[in-house]
């Protein structure tokens, strides 16, 4: 789904993952792709409370600045493994 908050889009994974049995412990590696670089700090705000304080340790992580197919909505696309 989309959120504005890097904290509401990592809880929105967790509840994605959830569903499968697995949870953010699980994540070994996530690569973002960033439209605007201002939107970093909050992406990572909330990467540091899902992965460092909630369950860590945190994955790997990259982060590319790329325009997104799905239009100017999307600030960051992110793939998590």
């Amino acid at each position: 789904g989309a959120s504005t908050r890097g904290d509401e889009a990592f809880r929105g994974v967790e509840k994605a993952l959830s569903s499968y049995g697995i949870g953010l412990s699980d994540v070994v590696s996530c690569l973002f792709f960033v439209r605007d670089q201002s939107k970093v700090f909050d992406l990572f705000s909330g990467f540091y409370d899902a992965f460092n304080v909630r369950h860590p340790p945190p994955p790997t992580r990259d982060e590319l600045e790329a325009l997104s197919e799905f239009g100017p909505s999307a600030a960051v696309l992110a793939r998590c493994v």
